[in-house]
């Protein structure tokens, strides 16, 4: 659907923007230890860019790019905020995401201290035991770097955070005893008490199972002496979320991925997706704004997901039908993580057969 979109430049006169570049020096960063071994070319140029932007990051205001580069806010819904752009409030998280990888690709120890710094100067930031702090998304990447300064270094920080969000996800308790999250009636582990723990609920998911398998079978959780039994109830923490994700829920269930499995989202909220083939100008009235099934069905594409009662909305205009790239990452990550450890459902449903609808008490420092 043609439409015009307005680009946006950060410099070094910019009153914020810093999340905007680590986040992006991050991301060449990863991609440079992605492909060193079979695009050394490319590899170099991505770290390179990396490590321009990251000292862009670094000159700039700890500020958002929202409300100082971007006018991110819209106004208020209901429970909650409405967007115009996705929202960035923290600078801390993609900072310390950007060195840690900088670190990884380089072996600087600057890069080590600076993802030290900037990784405690977000915990400082941050409201302990709220909800939206076991989020790890775009949002949030506090979680991953987390995960890096852990494997990398074995920053006791770092490690304690890991622990307490995997203690929240597998047993729905922080490390204090709070409540942070419940399984829904069809076993889906769903954030609780605040309004933005329940938008993504089905990337959420996905995203914990990832860093649960990646955690689980890294060489220093390994040398601290994981359990085995431990390690399972990892594996199967994230197994019972992709099981939900495609449609193994207990009792009628339905499948959360476009054109898959039961009773599949028919009307996903893409643009392209509900424009018919052949028409020549696509606007919101012949595309978003129809009643019927997409004409042209998004194949893989996961869907932010149900109410905490398990509800689904089939619809283009409600936000449960949203879906995203960034949906889509964190569930291929651990179904590749699945595969490649070769994780089963028999191991994980025993004798009882409705594990995918339990809490799971042993985790990592337990």
């Amino acid at each position: 659907m043609p439409r015009n979109r307005t680009a946006y430049n950060i410099t070094r006169d910019s009153a914020g923007g810093a999340d905007a570049a680590a986040a992006a020096a991050a991301a060449l960063a990863a991609a440079h230890e992605a492909f060193k071994e079979y695009d050394p070319v490319f590899a170099q140029a991505a770290l390179k860019h990396a490590q321009q932007l990251y000292a862009l990051a670094t000159l700039l205001p700890a500020r958002s790019y929202c409300q100082q580069v971007v006018d991110c806010f819209e106004g208020i819904k209901t429970g909650g905020y409405k967007w115009k752009a996705y929202p960035s409030t923290s600078v801390y998280d993609d900072l310390s995401l950007a060195a840690a990888w900088l670190f990884a690709a380089t072996g600087v120890r600057s890069y080590a201290s600076d993802s030290q710094f900037f990784f405690t100067q977000h915990l400082a930031r941050e409201t302990p035991n709220n909800p939206t702090s076991y989020i790890s998304n775009y949002e949030n990447s506090a979680h991953i770097a987390a995960l890096l300064l852990d494997q990398q270094l074995g920053f006791p920080p770092a490690q304690r955070h890991m622990l307490d969000f995997f203690k929240g996800w597998m047993t729905g308790l922080s490390t204090a005893k709070t409540p942070v999250l419940f399984v829904t009636p069809k076993g889906l582990h769903y954030l609780a008490g605040h309004p933005a723990a329940g938008d993504e609920p089905l990337p959420n998911a996905a995203h914990a199972a990832m860093l649960a398998l990646l955690y689980a079978h890294s060489p220093r959780a390994q040398a601290r002496g994981l359990t085995p039994f431990v390690v399972q109830n990892m594996e199967c923490f994230a197994l019972q979320q992709v099981n939900y994700v495609l449609g193994g829920q207990r009792g009628k269930a339905r499948s959360f991925v476009v054109g898959l499995g039961s009773s599949p989202p028919t009307k996903p909220q893409h643009r392209q997706a509900s424009c018919a083939s052949g028409v020549l100008k696509c606007t919101v009235a012949n595309s978003l704004a129809t009643e019927g099934p997409n004409p042209n069905v998004l194949k893989g594409a996961i869907v932010a997901g149900p109410d905490s009662s398990d509800g689904f909305a089939d619809d283009r205009s409600s936000e449960q039908s949203r879906v995203s790239v960034a949906y889509n990452v964190p569930f291929m990550g651990t179904v590749a993580g699945l595969l490649q450890h070769a994780v089963s459902p028999a191991n994980c449903q025993k004798e009882h057969g409705l594990f995918q609808d339990i809490f799971l008490a042993a985790t990592p420092g337990t």
